[in-house]
This record gives C-alpha cells, structure tokens and sequence, in this order.
C-alpha cells in the first residue's frame, strides 16, 4: 500500500537556517506542507517568529479539527501543547516523542 503525505504540514522551527537538518530532503517530499521557521536570524527569508499559540492560530484556524505529533525539547513542547489547547486541540489530538 503506497502512503501519502497529502495534507501533512511539517512545522519546523529552529534559531537558524543552517540548523535545519534535512531540509532538502523535507522539501522533495511530494504532498508534504512543509513551514519553517527560524527565531534567531532576522535576515532569513522563512518566518521569523517564535512557534507560539498567535502563529498556530494563523497558520491552523481549524486547529480543534486536526492531529498533531509534538517532539523537541521538553519546554518547547509543553509550550506548543498549550497554545494548541488553547486553541480547542483535545488531549487525544496529541502524540509526543518519548
């Protein structure tokens, strides 16, 4: 059975471009959304801004409605899990890396 990355987002925040690991690799998945975002280098041309519950909601309004699987470092992460749960993501809505 052939899987598909249609309706998938990849978001990907790092400080810097250069810390992106595998970008060319995200970038030639076919049906892959990919949103990078970088928070310590203002000349980037991705965007520039912290992944907080503002950005979430601009880039997912149906966010409620959607699954989410959440890894990095543990403040981040419970950062993340917050602003989604404030935007209405239940409890089950959430997977983490352990």
């Amino acid at each position: 059975m052939a899987c598909s990355l249609e309706g998938c987002t990849l978001v990907f925040s790092n400080k810097t471009e250069k810390d992106i690991i595998l970008r060319e690799e995200w970038e030639r998945m076919d049906g892959l959304n990919l949103w990078l975002l970088v928070t310590s280098e203002e000349t980037s041309p991705l965007h520039h801004r912290r992944l907080d519950q503002d950005a979430l909601r601009e880039r997912f309004p149906d966010a409620q409605s959607l699954r989410y699987y959440l890894c990095g470092p543990i403040p981040m992460v419970k950062g993340v899990t917050e602003a989604l749960e404030g935007l209405g993501a239940s409890s089950d809505s959430l997977v983490f890396e352990n």
